[in-house]
């Protein structure tokens, strides 16, 4: 959002830019903030961390998720995502407020937020969505449902139809910023590395 000038009185909100303005619901196709005193709160909350929120009029509330602002309806439910990841692109998940690219290599390579994998063993296409009923991922003690993980790892309910997974078929490679599956992990007979990037918006 550029905040050095007066915004009008009102604005789609699907022309806004950075930060990108995600996941509005059908009702929120022109939102009026028509006092100064809202932008400087819009202002404000991107100085916040992750997850803060303030209430604006007609029952909207913003978040800011990853340096995202997020607007929604107060009682709608949050809608899931799937978005599919070809190879040597990068992929936008604006829900999400991060970057996914994916790439193959006949060597590991390692680096901050990245995932490696062996590429035969990974079966179907892979995908970055949000959790289905039935989720489970594969970790060195046992399968684990990912509705298990989440309250495990104090995921707040209210961002858990949200968080990414990094999915080959409906296999859970990747709970992005909580845990790496043991399936399809690289071993000494892997020839060919697949790799999983992240990177916030």
């Amino acid at each position: 959002i550029d905040m050095g000038h007066e915004p009008p009185d009102s604005f789609e909100a699907g022309t806004l830019s950075t930060p990108a303005i995600a996941g509005l619901g059908e009702g929120l196709r022109f939102v009026k903030l028509r006092r100064r005193a809202q932008i400087e709160a819009l202002e404000d909350l991107l100085q916040k961390e992750t997850g803060k929120k303030r209430d604006f009029p007609e029952r909207i509330s913003v978040e800011n998720r990853y340096d995202v602002l997020v607007l929604s309806k107060k009682g709608e439910k949050a809608d899931g995502y799937c978005y599919p990841l070809a190879m040597g692109e990068r992929t936008a998940i604006p829900e999400a407020g991060i970057f996914i690219t994916a790439w193959l290599n006949d060597r590991q390579e390692t680096g901050e937020n990245i995932e490696c994998f062996d590429y035969d063993k990974v079966k179907g296409e892979l995908f970055c969505r949000t959790r289905k009923t039935g989720d489970f991922i594969r970790l060195q003690k046992g399968r684990r449902k990912i509705k298990e993980l989440y309250i495990d790892e104090k995921v707040p309910r209210g961002e858990r139809e949200r968080l990414p997974l990094i999915a080959a078929g409906d296999e859970v490679l990747w709970a992005v910023g909580l845990r790496t599956a043991q399936a399809g992990r690289p071993d000494e007979h892997t020839k060919t590395y697949l790799h999983i990037r992240t990177e916030k918006a």
